[in-house]
């Protein structure tokens, strides 16, 4: 036959074993992970047109000896003399009939060399020509590369012993285009970085943090060794390929590709 237990027993059991349980140490929940580095590349890219346009003319002057000018030194002297005079008169027809800014002209140093001739294997100076480049730099807009290439001919045709010839003619983006474009390259270089972040941040299961730092060349505690070089950003961006010789009037001068790299830290929290 079997007896109750009296309640004054359970109630002091149920006591005890409540009392060892709360005496069992509470473990603690396992700390959060350390704020960690994401390090992000952010490119924007901006297509635009050419604005600018440098055109490069040679100018040359050459002197060959003569009854009068039997010495070299009076033939070097006479051709460098014929050279200033074609410059001069190039210069003021570039600013008096182009309207060519004389801040967008540049000449490069005079190079004076000696015209040889060779008879029996001997060498003999037999005059002096004188030679420099002419930078030309003008608004794609303005179209003035037809008339600067009819200035440098008729200038050749009224001299004798004169050479005038375009030698170059490049297509750039001007620095006042690039820093208007700049806001808009930096922008897509941060909107590009930022879907990155968010994406590389949700694969490592964490919550991305604010940015800790940013520069516009690679950090150091990126690994950058292992980055491609990067390219400098040139304000002035010339044209893949330059183009010899008489440019046509009507040849298209497409656009360029400009383009910005950022580098950023994040936090990971």
């Amino acid at each position: 036959m079997l007896r109750a237990l009296p309640t004054v027993f359970l109630v002091v059991a149920a006591a005890v074993a409540i009392s060892q349980v709360m005496a069992q140490p509470v473990r603690p929940s396992p700390p959060p992970p350390p704020p960690g580095k994401l390090f992000i590349e952010g490119d924007g890219s901006v297509t635009t047109d050419y604005d600018m346009v440098e055109v490069s003319v040679e100018l040359a002057a050459r002197q060959m000896k003569d009854a009068t000018r039997g010495e070299n030194q009076t033939t070097a002297v006479s051709a460098a003399s014929a050279h200033d005079s074609v410059s001069s008169e190039f210069l003021k027809q570039l600013v008096d009939q182009l309207d060519v800014p004389l801040q967008n002209i540049s000449f490069s140093r005079l190079r004076l060399e000696p015209v040889t001739n060779w008879t029996n294997g001997q060498s003999e100076t037999i005059g002096y020509e004188a030679r420099s480049t002419v930078e030309i730099k003008v608004s794609a807009s303005s179209k003035l590369e037809a008339e600067i290439i009819g200035e440098a001919a008729t200038l050749e045709e009224s001299q004798n012993g004169v050479e005038v010839t375009v030698s170059g003619f490049r297509p750039y983006v001007s620095d006042e285009r690039y820093a208007y474009l700049e806001q808009e390259l930096f922008d897509k270089a941060m909107s590009d970085a930022t879907r990155k972040a968010v994406m590389y941040a949700r694969g490592a299961q964490r919550d991305l943090g604010p940015v800790h730092k940013m520069s516009d060349s690679p950090m150091e505690e990126s690994g950058g060794d292992d980055l491609p070089p990067r390219a400098p950003m040139q304000r002035a961006m010339y044209a893949d390929a330059e183009l010899g010789g008489s440019p046509s009037p009507s040849f298209p001068l497409g656009d360029k590709k400009l383009t910005k790299r950022i580098y950023l830290e994040y936090q990971l929290l």
